[in-house]
């Protein structure tokens, strides 16, 4: 298998490191170090392509990523891949490519047929020409869809893995509770749509969590984050709990200069809830125990809150553990018995 337009030596290629590849169903050799366009070249091939509009023949023109002539179909099936440049693309052993935009072949293509008929088609020539009959226009779509766009993208599905993945939608839904869902039935999907939906939903660890422990205690681990708006929030919940109900309080972070007022009135809003204890964790939180005028403690460790918690521990209870991020208050949920599942992360 010669390579007649191979230079006899020179070159940024191996020599020593042979390779075989296919154009078009037929096989030649390169070498390493070439790409697919210097190999073809080399092979004798510089017929690779047609034009767009009138599929007139095209060689390749340049030697870099400006090349506007030489785009290929590489691979086959569930690894094919469109609109490759040749200038670009590092011969490999056992590659397969082939040209774009004919048929049945670019030497013979039926598109040609455009280049002979183009003093019929000035620029913009569609624009005007099929918009009439608009009866007939869904016929028009359909054929010139089959023949817009250069080369086919896969239907199979992709069987490589990848660090990074791009979704894209047409509408995006943000929230499964009654105002997304009313959003995604607005938007068009129907019920079972929105089941299926729905049954693939995961929890984010600490965002309300609900978890049942031994001895009738249930335990809500909203330890995310944490603001005032949230936590009234939070605690309108916790109101509606039957038997007692505790708040593990960690520090409130990002409020400014008026952070101990926030925290007092947090301590207010807790007693008003019903909450009959309230325990607290840093200086803050402090403020809010002393606010709520009842049971409980503040505290400066994480180790003296957790004896204190677990020593008076006894259902049925609700107990709710909220606290900005940098308190870490999820180490109380998990000191109290609660095991993160497999991947779960705050």
């Amino acid at each position: 298998m010669t390579q007649p337009l191979r230079l006899a030596d020179g070159g940024r290629i191996d020599r020593d490191k042979p390779l075989s590849f296919s154009f078009n169903g037929h096989r030649y050799r390169g070498f390493a170090g070439d790409t697919l366009a210097s190999a073809l070249l080399a092979n004798g091939v510089h017929f690779v392509g047609r034009s767009f509009k009138y599929h007139r023949p095209r060689g390749i023109m340049t030697a870099g990523p400006e090349e506007p002539n030489a785009l290929v179909q590489v691979g086959e099936k569930a690894e094919s891949e469109p609109n490759i440049r040749a200038t670009e693309l590092p011969l490999r052993e056992g590659l397969v490519a082939r040209s774009q935009n004919c048929w049945p072949t670019v030497e013979y293509d039926v598109g040609q047929v455009n280049d002979l008929l183009s003093p019929l088609f000035p620029a913009g020539f569609y624009y005007k020409t099929f918009m009439w009959p608009v009866s007939l226009w869904p016929t028009y779509e359909r054929h010139i869809r089959k023949i817009a766009g250069m080369g086919v993208s896969s239907y199979e599905r992709d069987p490589d893995h990848y660090d990074h993945h791009y979704g894209f939608c047409d509408v995006l839904v943000v929230g499964g509770g009654p105002a997304g869902l009313a959003a995604a039935l607005a938007a068009g999907a129907g019920l079972d749509a929105v089941k299926a939906g729905l049954e693939t939903l995961s929890q984010v660890a600490g965002r309300f969590n609900v978890h049942s422990l031994p001895g009738d205690i249930t335990l809500i681990d909203d330890t995310y984050n944490a603001n005032p708006e949230s936590l009234q929030v939070a605690l309108d919940v916790l109101a509606q709990a039957q038997g007692d109900s505790w708040l593990v309080l960690g520090d409130m972070g990002e409020l400014g200069a008026d952070a101990a007022a926030l925290h007092g009135a947090a301590g207010r809003q807790a007693r008003k809830a019903g909450v009959s204890r309230l325990y607290g964790l840093g200086e803050l939180a402090q403020v809010a125990v002393n606010a709520f005028e009842g049971p409980g403690g503040a505290y400066t460790t994480m180790d003296e809150l957790l004896v204190a918690l677990q020593q008076e521990m006894n259902g049925p209870l609700h107990i709710l553990v909220k606290g900005s991020r940098r308190m870490r208050m999820e180490r109380v949920v998990a000191a109290l018995g609660v095991k993160p599942k497999a991947g779960e992360m705050h």
